[in-house]
């Protein structure tokens, strides 16, 4: 499985984070051959001949955790004993590989394509818990701006 992805250009935003590879700028970047930590600080940074030297890597378990959600169980194994959030069916894919929690809410993650599923338990919803948000999160970019656009 790839680690890393070249980002499309409407994607980019100032604070993105990736990697470069090549000549940026003395104060941006050293001038090495190898891939380097990189955050985007301005629009000038955002351009096509800029975004063939870049690559983003995928999210991981490690940048969840960094955020400060909790791992709690692995997908496959306790979806089938009953630990882990139910869903109904035919709204999301199962079973997510991992599954983290934080304050009320859930956060299942399928890292093989690339997805997650955020959902918040509480007495005042019927079924004991509302999906937030279903779908595509490649990289800890659109972790932290989907979690943000939640209040979470």
């Amino acid at each position: 499985m790839d680690k890393y992805y070249t980002p499309e250009l409407e994607d980019l935003f100032i604070g993105y984070e990736c990697e470069w590879f090549g000549e940026l700028g003395r104060k941006l970047v050293k001038s090495n051959k190898e891939w380097q930590k990189f955050k985007i600080i301005s629009s000038n940074n955002i351009s096509p001949t800029v975004i063939k030297n870049l690559r983003t890597p995928y999210l991981t378990k490690e940048q969840i955790e960094s955020e400060g959600w909790i791992f709690n169980y692995l997908g496959k194994d306790d979806w089938f004993k009953g630990s882990i959030p139910i869903l109904p069916y035919n709204e999301i894919y199962y079973p997510f590989e991992l599954w983290f929690k934080l304050d009320n809410y859930w956060l299942g993650f399928y890292k093989n394509i690339h997805k997650i599923v955020i959902l918040e338990k509480g007495e005042d919803y019927p079924e004991g818990q509302i999906i937030r948000f279903n779908g595509k999160c490649p990289s800890i970019n659109e972790f932290r701006k989907i979690t943000k656009l939640l209040g979470i």
